[in-house]
Protein backbone atom coordinates (compact mmCIF):
# COMPACT_ATOMS: atom_id res chain seq x y z
CA UNK A 1 0.00 0.00 0.00
CA UNK A 2 2.85 2.36 0.78
CA UNK A 3 4.27 1.74 -2.68
CA UNK A 4 0.92 2.64 -4.25
CA UNK A 5 0.72 5.89 -2.27
CA UNK A 6 4.30 6.74 -3.21
CA UNK A 7 3.58 6.00 -6.88
CA UNK A 8 0.43 8.15 -6.87
CA UNK A 9 2.35 10.93 -5.12
CA UNK A 10 5.13 10.81 -7.73
CA UNK A 11 2.65 10.71 -10.63
CA UNK A 12 0.61 13.63 -9.36
CA UNK A 13 3.70 15.60 -8.44
CA UNK A 14 5.01 14.96 -11.94
CA UNK A 15 1.76 16.25 -13.41
CA UNK A 16 1.98 19.39 -11.30
CA UNK A 17 5.57 20.00 -12.36
CA UNK A 18 4.62 19.29 -15.94
CA UNK A 19 1.77 21.81 -15.81
CA UNK A 20 4.13 24.50 -14.55
CA UNK A 21 6.69 23.63 -17.23
CA UNK A 22 4.08 23.69 -19.99
CA UNK A 23 2.78 27.05 -18.75
CA UNK A 24 6.32 28.42 -18.74
CA UNK A 25 6.95 27.18 -22.29
CA UNK A 26 3.64 28.60 -23.45
CA UNK A 27 4.48 31.97 -21.93
CA UNK A 28 7.89 31.91 -23.58
CA UNK A 29 6.37 31.12 -26.98
CA UNK A 30 3.86 33.96 -26.59
CA UNK A 31 6.73 36.34 -25.90
CA UNK A 32 8.59 35.03 -28.95
CA UNK A 33 5.50 35.50 -31.10
CA UNK A 34 5.18 39.11 -29.92
CA UNK A 35 8.86 39.75 -30.67
CA UNK A 36 8.63 38.28 -34.16
CA UNK A 37 5.46 40.22 -34.88
CA UNK A 38 7.15 43.41 -33.71
CA UNK A 39 9.98 42.85 -36.21
CA UNK A 40 7.98 41.65 -39.20
CA UNK A 41 5.17 44.24 -39.08
CA UNK A 42 7.40 47.25 -39.89
CA UNK A 43 8.89 45.27 -42.79
CA UNK A 44 5.41 44.47 -44.08
CA UNK A 45 4.48 48.16 -43.81
CA UNK A 46 7.59 49.14 -45.79
CA UNK A 47 6.78 46.57 -48.49
CA UNK A 48 3.24 47.91 -48.78
CA UNK A 49 4.57 51.46 -49.12
CA UNK A 50 7.03 50.40 -51.83
CA UNK A 51 4.24 48.69 -53.78
CA UNK A 52 2.08 51.83 -53.58
CA UNK A 53 4.98 54.01 -54.77
CA UNK A 54 5.69 51.60 -57.63
CA UNK A 55 2.06 51.69 -58.73
CA UNK A 56 2.07 55.50 -58.63
CA UNK A 57 5.24 55.66 -60.72
CA UNK A 58 3.83 53.20 -63.25
CA UNK A 59 0.66 55.30 -63.57
CA UNK A 60 2.77 58.45 -63.97
CA UNK A 61 4.88 56.82 -66.70
CA UNK A 62 1.78 55.58 -68.54
CA UNK A 63 0.25 59.06 -68.37
CA UNK A 64 3.47 60.64 -69.64
CA UNK A 65 3.62 58.18 -72.51
CA UNK A 66 0.00 58.92 -73.46
CA UNK A 67 0.72 62.67 -73.47
CA UNK A 68 3.86 62.15 -75.58
CA UNK A 69 1.96 60.10 -78.18
CA UNK A 70 -0.83 62.68 -78.33
CA UNK A 71 1.61 65.57 -78.74
CA UNK A 72 3.58 63.71 -81.42
CA UNK A 73 0.35 63.18 -83.35
CA UNK A 74 -0.54 66.85 -82.98
CA UNK A 75 2.92 67.87 -84.18
CA UNK A 76 2.62 65.58 -87.22
CA UNK A 77 -0.80 67.02 -88.09
CA UNK A 78 0.45 70.61 -87.70
CA UNK A 79 3.57 69.92 -89.72
CA UNK A 80 1.54 68.37 -92.55
CA UNK A 81 -0.67 71.47 -92.62
CA UNK A 82 2.35 73.78 -92.74
CA UNK A 83 3.89 71.79 -95.58
CA UNK A 84 0.80 72.44 -97.72
CA UNK A 85 1.06 76.20 -97.18
CA UNK A 86 4.68 76.79 -98.18
CA UNK A 87 6.79 75.77 -101.13
CA UNK A 88 9.82 73.64 -100.52
CA UNK A 89 11.47 70.36 -101.37
CA UNK A 90 10.89 67.18 -99.46
CA UNK A 91 14.49 67.32 -98.21
CA UNK A 92 13.87 70.81 -96.79
CA UNK A 93 10.75 69.61 -94.97
CA UNK A 94 12.54 66.53 -93.61
CA UNK A 95 15.41 68.68 -92.35
CA UNK A 96 12.98 71.14 -90.74
CA UNK A 97 10.95 68.31 -89.19
CA UNK A 98 14.08 66.72 -87.69
CA UNK A 99 15.15 70.07 -86.26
Amino acid sequence: MADLEKTVSIVFKGVDDLSKTISSISSGLSGLESSISGVTQPMADIAAGVLKAEAALAALAAGGLAVAVKEAGSFGDAFNEISTLIDGTEENFDSFKKS
